[in-house]
């Protein structure tokens, strides 16, 4: 679209929130006229490198972790586990 001239568009894959905000805190507040983004989500919200490994990694040792202890995984924990959610 005329709206978005290629040279005014930047394509950054991201796999994690970490990623996402320290690559965001870059910019001007100004600078960013749009911001769209392509990715999973759930009703918590968006849910970068779904299939990554770090975050399966992350959510694995965090669901073992509770076993461990014999309790249920709290929900800080799940949230805090997601390493890919926004």
């Amino acid at each position: 679209m005329k709206k978005y001239p290629k040279e005014k568009v930047i394509i950054v894959p991201m796999q994690n929130k970490n990623l996402f905000f320290d690559y965001l805190s870059k910019f001007n507040t100004f600078q960013i006229e749009e911001l769209h983004v392509f990715s999973h989500a759930a009703g918590g919200g968006l849910y970068l490198g779904y299939h990554n490994q770090e975050s399966g990694n992350s959510r694995n040792a965090a669901y073992n972790q509770s076993i461990r202890r014999g309790k249920r995984i709290t929900y800080e924990e799940v949230v805090e586990a997601e390493v890919g959610h926004c």
